[in-house]
């Protein structure tokens, strides 16, 4: 839901602030709470191909652009983040590239559950790869049912 806040500093000066995006902050218990900002979780890279929304992508090393990962090899296994936008091919668009970022508007998540890269391009699977040749390559961690928690790790090479 969206949250919006006035306040008064000691000094007299009022400070406002509204973020649709997070739910966590909670001014009036006096604790630090995380803010989902999406300003500091994503970086502005050109795609190869088109990309949706959500897409993870990889780092093509012949044109230094954002393409769709895939577990089916080393050389589009690394994933480096998560569409935050869909991106024409040769257009610039925001990547999530944090890691701990939490990422929402997915769909059908398990709640709690670890999320691989998957053999399908650009998708996420809650089946590790076993098949010679592909990789293991954790993306992250369903913190909802329509949230994940970006945490990529390479784990292994079938």
């Amino acid at each position: 839901s969206d949250y919006s806040a006035d306040m008064t500093l000691s000094n007299g000066a009022d400070l406002s602030f509204s973020n649709a995006t997070t739910s966590l902050i909670d001014i009036a218990d006096g604790e630090t709470h995380q803010a989902r900002d999406l300003s500091f979780t994503t970086v502005t890279m050109t795609a190869t191909a088109t990309l949706a929304a959500r897409d993870v992508i990889y780092l093509d090393g012949t044109a230094s652009q954002a393409d769709k990962a895939d577990a089916s090899g080393v050389a589009t296994g690394y994933a480096i983040g998560i569409s935050a936008e869909a991106i024409s091919a040769d257009a610039a668009g925001r990547v999530y590239t944090q890691q701990g970022a939490v990422i929402s508007g997915f769909s059908g998540l398990t709640a709690g559950g670890t999320y691989y890269l998957s053999e399908t391009a650009a998708a996420i699977t809650t089946t590790a790869p076993t098949a010679a040749g592909t990789v293991v390559y954790i993306v992250g961690f369903a913190l909802s049912t329509t949230e994940l928690i970006f945490s990529p790790q390479f784990i292994l090479e079938n």
